[in-house]
C-alpha cells in the first residue's frame, strides 16, 4: 500500500504494480490515477448599502478545479438573476434591512472529489436619511415670513427649495433659516416649500414639503382727521372689512371703551388714535385718524390798554 506524495501528483497518473511471491513476480498490473484540483472562491470585499437604495452588486469568481459556484443568504432577501449567476445582485428583504445587515456566501459546484470551497461577503445595511420639512403653515399677507424648523436624521445636512421666487436667510443650507415671499408668491395664494438631505453617502437623497397659504389682511380706515370740541364726547367711526373681530385703539385714555369699534372720545388735547383690528385669521393691520381739540375762546371782561394794571 504505497502513498503517492501529494507534491507528485498530477491530473493523471499511470502506476503499474506486480507481486513477488518465492521469487517469482507476477505479470504487471496498471491502475491510472485521476486527480481533481480543488477550487478556490472569492464573494468579494464587505459591503455597507443604506436602507433606501439597497442593492448589492455582485461580482463572484470561482477558480482552479471549477469555475461554477452557486449562491446562498443568511436572510431572506432575493437574487435578481439565477443562484448560479455569480455576478448579478442581491436585493435585501425588509427583515434583512430591519436586521442591520446580511450574509451572502458563494459556494463552488462541480467539485469532482474535492470538497466545496466556501468564502463569504457580509453586507451591512444603514438606516435612510429622514427629512421632516415641518406642518403646513399659514401667514398673513402683511407678516408673510415663514420660520422654519427643519429637521433630519441618520445625514447632518439638507437644503430647502421653493416653488415660489422668495428667498430663505440666511440661506437654503440652514434648517432653521426664515422664508421671506416674494410678491409673485403672495400674489399666488400659496407655494410649496421643501426640504431635501444632501451628502447622503451610499443613501438616496429624502425630501419632505409644507405648503403655505397667504391669508388675506383685513380693510381698516378709521377716518379723515376730525375737529372736535374739547370735553365734547366724539364717537368715532371706522370702515372696516366684515371679518374683523378685534379691536384696539390706542392711546387708551379719553375712550369710553378701547376695545370697541365705536368708542366715545371726551378730551381737552389733541389726539393721534391709532386703530388695530383683527380678523378671524388673526391677521391685523391698522389705521390712524388725529382728533383736532378746539378750546372755548375766553374773553376778559377788563383789560389794561398800557399793561400796568
Amino acid at each position: 500500500d504505497p502513498v503517492i506524495p501529494s507534491a507528485t501528483l498530477q491530473d493523471t497518473g499511470k502506476y503499474e504494480v506486480t507481486v513477488t511471491v518465492n521469487g517469482c513476480a507476477s505479470d504487471t498490473a496498471y491502475t491510472y490515477l485521476h486527480v481533481d484540483i480543488p477550487a478556490s472562491t472569492s464573494a468579494g470585499n464587505d459591503q455597507v448599502v443604506c436602507a433606501n437604495n439597497p442593492v448589492v452588486y455582485l461580482s463572484g469568481i470561482v477558480q482552479g478545479g471549477t469555475t461554477t459556484g452557486v449562491w446562498s443568504t443568511t436572510g431572506t432577501g432575493r437574487f435578481s438573476s439565477p443562484t448560479s449567476n455569480l455576478t448579478g445582485a442581491y436585493i435585501p428583504s425588509n427583515r434583512d434591512t430591519a436586521a442591520g445587515s446580511v450574509t451572502l456566501f458563494l459556494t463552488s459546484t462541480n467539485n469532482g472529489a474535492c470538497r466545496p470551497s466556501v468564502s463569504s461577503v457580509l453586507v451591512t445595511i444603514t438606516d435612510a436619511p429622514v427629512a421632516n420639512a415641518g406642518p403646513d403653515a399659514r401667514v398673513c399677507a402683511n407678516d408673510s415670513t415663514v420660520l422654519l424648523n427643519g429637521l433630519v436624521s441618520n445625514v447632518s445636512r439638507a437644503v430647502w427649495s421653493s416653488t415660489g421666487t422668495g428667498s430663505f436667510v440666511p440661506s437654503a443650507t440652514d434648517l432653521n433659516a426664515t422664508y421671506v415671499p416674494s410678491s409673485a408668491d403672495i400674489a399666488s395664494g400659496n407655494f410649496r416649500l421643501q426640504l431635501t438631505t444632501t451628502d447622503n453617502g451610499k443613501c438616496l437623497a429624502v425630501s419632505d414639503a409644507l405648503t403655505v397659504s397667504i391669508a388675506s389682511v383685513p380693510v381698516v380706515d378709521a377716518g379723515k382727521d376730525h375737529y372736535v370740541f374739547s370735553k365734547m364726547p366724539f364717537t368715532l367711526s371706522p370702515v372696516v372689512s366684515s371679518d374683523v373681530q378685534l379691536y384696539k385703539w390706542t392711546p387708551a385714555q379719553n375712550l369710553s371703551d378701547p376695545n370697541s369699534k365705536n368708542p366715545v372720545f371726551s378730551g381737552d388735547e389733541d389726539q393721534l388714535l391709532t386703530l388695530q383690528v383683527t380678523n378671524a385669521e388673526r391677521c391685523m393691520s391698522s389705521d390712524q385718524i388725529k382728533l383736532i381739540v378746539l378750546k372755548p375762546i375766553r374773553i376778559p371782561n377788563v383789560f389794561s390798554p398800557n399793561g400796568d394794571g
